[in-house]
This record gives structure tokens, C-alpha cells and sequence, in this order.
């Protein structure tokens, strides 16, 4: 049995909110290329993504299912979220099974985002 590989790296794109529960994170992901084994893993293969969240130190409860290599979650409270991918493959053999990766690596995303603050030990001298 193969084990696939995700080496999914992960980006935050968008945070945006103003109103609480209204919040929403993008991310975008490159495909696994290959199995652990090293075996070519063809983009035929790939069934899907499943991006996870959760808040603190809770399991993975909550996810949401994408063909593409980007998704979108909204709805989310002002909280701390960590968010993992994992890759869904059929294997190649004729199996019927399908291979789901380990996890990609955690974000770890604030939301809302902070807001830039504004520099401080400055003092203005001078001027009108």
C-alpha cells in the first residue's frame, strides 16, 4: 500500500471581518507531487482537499472539502485557528480505497488580524 506524501505548503492569503461570526481566511496550497515512497503521484490521482480547523487546543472537528487547490472558510468568530491540508488520492493499482495524506504543516492565523498599530517611543519635535 502506498502512503502519500503531502508536501503541501500552505499560504495565507486573506483575512477580512468586521463584524464577529462575518470573518473569513483563504489559503492556497501546492499538490502533492509524489508518494513517500517517492513513486510519481499522477494529478489524475488526486480526488481532492480537505482543509482543516480547529480553536486552541481542540481535535480537528471541522473541515471543508475542495478539487481545487484553494479554499475559503468564513463564518469565523474572533479567535486564535489552526488550519492543516490533507490530499485525498485513488491509487493507480485499480484499488478502490482511497489514500489520505498525513497533514501539512499548521498555520497557526489570528482572526480578525491585527490591525498595523502605530510606531511608539517617538517623540515630535517641532512643527505646527
Amino acid at each position: 500500500m502506498k502512503t502519500l506524501s503531502i508536501s503541501v505548503l500552505c499560504f495565507l492569503l486573506f483575512v477580512s471581518g468586521v463584524i464577529a461570526g462575518t470573518n473569513s481566511v483563504s489559503f492556497m496550497w501546492h499538490r502533492p507531487t509524489s508518494y513517500i515512497d517517492g513513486y510519481d503521484l499522477a494529478e489524475s490521482n488526486i480526488v481532492g482537499y480537505v482543509l482543516l480547523y480547529r480553536r486552541g487546543i481542540q481535535e480537528y472537528t471541522n473541515g471543508l472539502f475542495t478539487t481545487e487547490t484553494n479554499a475559503t472558510i468564513t463564518g469565523l468568530e474572533d479567535n486564535v485557528y489552526y488550519f492543516t491540508v490533507r490530499a485525498l488520492a485513488a491509487p493507480s493499482d485499480g484499488r478502490t480505497n482511497i489514500v489520505e495524506s498525513k497533514n501539512s504543516n499548521e498555520l497557526r492565523v489570528r482572526v480578525p488580524a491585527p490591525s498595523p498599530s502605530s510606531p511608539t517611543g517617538f517623540k515630535v519635535i517641532g512643527g505646527e
